[in-house]
C-alpha cells in the first residue's frame, strides 16, 4: 500500500568477490521467448550471477495468448543457484512463494568495491532518485526503455525489458565484465556502455542522448501525470 511504499526499504547486502561476469535482464511478464536467448548467453558466458530485476509471471489481458508462466518457472529454477531475484510490482506474493528462491524489494551487492543497488524500477529510479539518496549504481527495469545516465555521485542503469521493450528499443540486457556496464539488444547490437573505472558514458548514445522529456512524450500510456513538470523531475510521469 501507499504507506508501506513511502518507507525507504533496507536492502538486502550481499558481497561478492573475484566475479567476472554478471548478466542482468528484467519484465519477462511471463513471456518465455527471449529466455532461449537468455540461456544461449549463459552457455556462452557462463555467467558467475544472473541477476532478474523483476516482474517475472504476470502480462496483463493485451498479451495473455503470449504467456506461458510455466517456462518461466522452470527456467528460473533451472539457474536459480546462480541467481539474484528482485520483486516487481507485477509480482503477487503467491507467485513469490511458489518460485522458491529468495526474492527481495532491493539488494545491494559489493563487487570490485563497487556499491551496485538493485531493484525493480517502481519505488527507486532515476526519475525517483530524491527517494535515494546514496552513492553508487542502481541498477533496474520497469520503465521496459533501456538506457544509462550518470549524474553526480550516482550512476543509474535502466536494462529495458526482456520481453516487452517500449519506444521503439529491442528487448535488451545488461551484462557487467571487469569495471564495464554495456547494454545490448538481443541482436547483439550495443545499445549504451560505461566504464566505472572513469565514470564516464563512452558510446554513441551520449552524442545523441535523448532526454527524459523526450522519453515520455513519445511514451502512450493514459497514465501520464497531467501536471508533471519536466525541469523539476518528482517521479510522477508515470
Amino acid at each position: 500500500n501507499e504507506r508501506n511504499q513511502s518507507k525507504e526499504i533496507t536492502p538486502l547486502r550481499l558481497i561478492i568477490r573475484d566475479i567476472m561476469k554478471i548478466l542482468f535482464f528484467s519484465d519477462i511478464h511471463g513471456i518465455s521467448d527471449n529466455l532461449k536467448y537468455i540461456e544461449e548467453l549463459e552457455n556462452l558466458n557462463n555467467f558467475d550471477k544472473i541477476v532478474v530485476l523483476g516482474d517475472l509471471y504476470y502480462t496483463g489481458p493485451n498479451y495473455n495468448m503470449m504467456q506461458n508462466s510455466l517456462k518461466v518457472f522452470e527456467f528460473l529454477m533451472k539457474y536459480k543457484d546462480k541467481m539474484i531475484i528482485l520483486k516487481g510490482n507485477c509480482d503477487s506474493d503467491v507467485d513469490i512463494k511458489a518460485t522458491d528462491i529468495p526474492i527481495s524489494d532491493l539488494s545491494l551487492i559489493n563487487i570490485d568495491n563497487l556499491d551496485i543497488y538493485l531493484t525493480h524500477g517502481h519505488l527507486y529510479s532515476y526519475s525517483k532518485n530524491r527517494k535515494f539518496d546514496r552513492k553508487g549504481i542502481l541498477i533496474y527495469g520497469h520503465e521496459h526503455i533501456p538506457y544509462i545516465i550518470k549524474e553526480k555521485d550516482m550512476i543509474y542503469i535502466c536494462v529495458g525489458s526482456i520481453s516487452l521493450p517500449r519506444n521503439n528499443s529491442k528487448p535488451s540486457y545488461l551484462i557487467y565484465d571487469n569495471h564495464k556496464f554495456t547494454l545490448y539488444d538481443i541482436n547483439k547490437n550495443k545499445i549504451d556502455e560505461i566504464d566505472v573505472d572513469n565514470k564516464i558514458i563512452i558510446t554513441k548514445s551520449k552524442k545523441n542522448k535523448i532526454s527524459l522529456k523526450e522519453k515520455f512524450e513519445k511514451y502512450n500510456s493514459n497514465n501520464l501525470s497531467k501536471d508533471f513538470v519536466w525541469d523539476e523531475p518528482r517521479g510522477k510521469e508515470l
